[in-house]
């Protein structure tokens, strides 16, 4: 029997049961991972897809959504090229972007406005930073695959989900990999918090959103889709992109 295939993970070194996340909705851990120590990033992968690898897996799709943080970024995407070559694992590896909402589901001074005066300061300064420019997070994500890409390690484009991408980032994203042929990895409708934030951000429909900017193309994997619509779908297939439904980590979300 060959190895199983796992179309969508985050290759974290310490499980999500390690800060009392199981079992929890993603709302409600999600920035848990911030308090997580960075270890080095080798080991980090190593340790990850060599876990994977005794359970059967023969090759990991990677949304590499935290880094380690204790090196630049095309080093520490070396590092994890160099793990997953010797634990002997495939990997697609989909760099991270995203460039707003990262507080909430809603714009930064508005989040913060709605906390008491006394944390504010301390929240905005952990998890409110100004993010890079999406013309420097598409160069880096470029620099990456220029380094890393090669057999059994395939560099994408990986927005984290709409919800934390501008139109702009998106839109680069869409043409680049309309330029390039570069394969493109993301979540979508993982929440029902996350599909009452699109039907209200976007009212003409949020799949639709997504091909009205060239993103819906058979480059295009989407993860979870959890409360994607019987429209949506469709439209999805007809694009060509590609689900992948993790039905674990639903119900480890309660989605």
């Amino acid at each position: 029997m060959p190895g199983l295939a796992n179309a969508h993970d985050h290759a974290r070194t310490f499980r999500n049961t390690a800060f009392g996340a199981f079992d929890r909705p993603l709302e409600g851990w999600l920035f848990y991972l911030g308090v997580v120590p960075g270890v080095d990033p080798y080991l980090g992968a190593a340790t990850a897809l060599a876990r994977s690898a005794q359970r059967g897996v023969g090759r990991v799709m990677v949304h590499y959504t935290r880094a380690q943080g204790l090196t630049d970024p095309v080093t520490e995407a070396m590092a994890v090229a160099r793990a997953a070559h010797d634990v002997g694992t495939p990997v697609g590896f989909a760099v991270a972007l995203r460039d707003r909402q990262p507080i909430a589901y809603a714009e930064s001074l508005q989040v913060l406005a709605q906390l008491p005066v006394a944390i504010r300061a301390s929240v905005a300064s952990r998890l409110a930073g100004p993010p890079a420019s999406p013309a420097t997070q598409m160069a880096l994500a470029d620099e990456i695959a220029t380094a890393c890409a090669g057999d059994g390690f395939n560099v994408q484009y990986g927005p984290t989900g709409v919800q934390w991408c501008s139109d702009e980032l998106l839109g680069l994203v869409a043409a680049a990999s309309a330029h390039n042929s570069r394969q493109v990895h993301m979540h979508l409708l993982e929440t029902r918090y996350q599909r009452e934030w699109a039907d209200y951000s976007y009212p003409g429909g949020i799949v639709a959103h997504l091909k009205a900017i060239g993103l819906l193309s058979p480059r295009l994997t989407l993860a979870h889709c959890t409360y994607a619509r019987a429209d949506e779908l469709e439209m999805i297939a007809e694009a060509g992109a590609v689900i992948a439904v993790n039905t674990s980590s639903n119900l480890g979300l309660r989605s």
